[in-house]
């Protein structure tokens, strides 16, 4: 649904990191990286990309799912005696926080 290659990364997308996360993205291009879980933290702009085009597909998706519960809740005349509660985890932050 979403082109990866279309996403644009924040200005900041490479500079914004820590300086340990840094070094482990330099390893990752050296192929000296030990995998370890902060790996998550050190993609590389394409595969960002791709997280961010999967996780736009992903909440295009959930809308359009959450569209067709309100139409059946409407169609049922149980909207007006239904409350829609939303909850997530933390999320991803995908590259945009500073």
């Amino acid at each position: 649904m979403y082109r990866p290659e279309k996403i644009t990364l924040p200005d900041n997308f490479a500079n914004r990191l820590p300086l340990p996360v840094q070094r482990l993205r330099k390893q990752l291009a050296q192929r000296t990286a030990k995998r370890a879980h902060q790996l998550a933290f050190a993609v590389s702009e394409q595969k960002a990309r791709a997280v961010i085009a999967l996780t736009l597909g992903l909440i295009n998706f959930f809308d359009d799912q959450i569209g067709r519960l309100i139409e059946n809740l409407k169609a049922t005349r149980e909207y007006e005696n239904t409350i829609v509660v939303f909850n997530s985890d933390h999320g991803e932050t995908l590259a945009t926080t500073g």
